[in-house]
């Protein structure tokens, strides 16, 4: 293949993501969907049953035995018992492997670069909407409390600071996921 690595990761990962909504055969996919379908009912009705026990006052739990955990527990033992217990024939997997691979009119040079662009705007974006926050809503907020004009000396670091920060640290890490996932930063070892 003449694409470069970014080209190749990126159309990796969205044939990967895509794969389980590809339901073209009976086998694996259907095997998946229908185990994940019977942990999230169950899961659903070992959480909704004590719940209901809880709130007729029929039944008192333990803090650690909260409704919603017990549900999920109940819901990720499920999965794992039916997982465990369904055997995957070779032609299955090889169907899978196949879903896999990539064709090679899906792979453009151009979607790529279009896709680690998205990266960078999540950083711009970040520092953007950190600067906004903290020039308007963060100081106004400071002078409201300290009429004197001390913004400075207190309270960068509660939590109306926090909310502008978050904003930040959030979408950079985002951001530079995506550029990661995109082959953007780190060139892939493959």
């Amino acid at each position: 293949m003449g694409s470069s690595p970014a080209v190749q990761i990126t159309v990796r990962l969205q044939v990967r993501l895509a794969t389980p909504f590809r339901v073209a055969d009976g086998g694996i996919t259907l095997h998946h969907f229908l185990s994940e379908l019977l942990g999230i009912t169950t899961g659903f009705a070992g959480n909704a049953l004590p719940k209901l026990l809880l709130t007729m006052g029929l039944v008192q739990f333990p803090v650690y035995l909260d409704p919603v955990l017990i549900g999920a527990v109940i819901s990720i033992a499920v999965v794992l018992i039916v997982s465990r217990f369904t055997e995957i024939t070779a032609k299955k997997r090889d169907y899978r492997l196949s879903l896999l691979k990539t064709p090679s009119e899906e792979i453009d040079e151009h979607a790529a670069r279009k896709t680690m662009r998205f990266g960078y705007t999540m950083i711009i974006f970040a520092i953007g909407k950190t600067a906004i926050l903290l020039y308007f809503y963060e100081v106004p907020y400071f002078r409201a409390l300290n009429p004197s004009g001390q913004i400075a000396a207190k309270g960068w670091l509660r939590g109306e600071g926090w909310f502008a920060y978050s904003w930040l640290i959030l979408y950079f890490i985002l951001g530079c996921l995506a550029l990661r996932w995109s082959g953007g930063v780190i060139v892939p070892s493959e």
